[in-house]
C-alpha cells in the first residue's frame, strides 16, 4: 500500500460533489448564486443534516480518492492552514510516500480555535461569524497584495522545506490561484518574487481535467469539472 497524502481547500476536499444526491432541487435553480445561497441556509438551518457524512462523501469522489490517496483538504482552509498539517503529520508516526499540496486561493489566514483546533479565516466572506471585527479591520486596512506576498513568501520556504527533508511532494494548481497571484505581483514593487514562485514545479491539474462539456459540471463557485480524464 502507498501512502499518498493529499491536502488542499474544497477543490481537493470535492465541495459540491454530491450535491445531486443532497440537494436534487438544484436543478431548478435558475442562477449559480440562487443554488449556492439554498444550499448554505439547507446545511445551516436544518439541524438534522450530518455536514461530516456530507464532506466524507464528497472526498470520496474527489480526485484524491481516485489516485488512492488520503485525504486531507477541508473546505475554506488557507495555505498556511495546510502547511502547518503537512508539519504535523510529517512529525507524527504515519506513514508517508509522497504528499500533494494543492494551492488555495489568498485572502485567509491561519486560525487557531480557543481549543487549539486547526482552522482557517476566509477574509473575504460576505459572511463573517468568528472574529468579525479583526476580519473587517484588516480587509479595509490590507491591500490584496499584502496577503499575496505572505502567501508566495510562505509558499517558497514551504517548498524549500520539503526539499530538504527529502520527501516526495507535488504542488498542485488548478491554474487561477496561482496565475491571480502572479498578476498581482507584475508590476508591482514585488515582481521580483515571481521569477521566486516560478521555481516552484506546479503541477497544473488544468491539464487533465475533463474538457468534455457533455461530462463536464459547474460545481457552485467552484466552477469546473473535479473529473479527471481516462488516460
Amino acid at each position: 500500500m502507498k501512502y499518498i497524502h493529499f491536502f488542499g481547500c474544497s477543490y481537493t476536499a470535492g465541495d459540491e460533489l454530491t450535491d445531486d444526491i443532497y440537494f436534487p432541487w438544484k436543478v431548478g435553480c435558475k442562477t449559480t448564486a440562487e443554488y449556492y445561497q439554498k444550499r448554505v441556509e439547507h446545511i445551516r438551518f436544518h439541524p438534522e443534516f450530518d455536514y461530516i457524512k456530507y464532506q466524507e462523501e464528497n472526498k470520496k469522489k474527489a480526485y484524491p480518492a481516485i489516485l488512492g490517496g488520503i485525504n486531507h483538504a477541508s473546505n475554506g482552509a488557507s495555505l498556511k492552514e495546510n502547511i502547518l498539517r503537512i508539519v504535523q503529520l510529517i512529525n507524527s508516526d504515519t506513514p508517508i510516500d509522497a504528499i500533494y499540496l494543492q494551492i488555495p486561493p489568498y485572502l485567509r489566514e491561519l486560525y487557531i480555535t480557543e481549543d487549539n483546533e486547526i482552522s482557517s479565516l476566509i477574509l473575504n466572506s460576505v459572511e463573517v461569524t468568528v472574529a468579525r471585527s479583526y476580519i473587517e479591520a484588516k480587509i479595509s486596512t490590507h491591500d490584496k497584495i499584502n496577503f499575496i506576498v505572505n502567501d508566495v513568501l510562505e509558499l517558497i520556504s514551504f517548498y524549500s522545506f520539503l526539499k530538504r527533508k527529502n520527501i516526495n511532494f507535488g504542488i498542485i494548481s488548478f491554474g487561477i490561484e496561482m496565475d491571480r497571484r502572479r498578476l498581482a505581483l507584475a508590476g508591482s514593487p514585488f515582481e521580483f518574487l515571481i521569477s521566486e514562485l516560478d521555481r516552484v514545479e506546479v503541477i497544473d491539474f488544468k491539464n487533465y481535467l475533463n474538457d468534455n462539456s457533455k461530462s463536464s459540471r459547474t460545481l457552485g463557485y467552484h466552477g469546473l469539472s473535479l473529473y479527471t480524464r481516462n488516460t
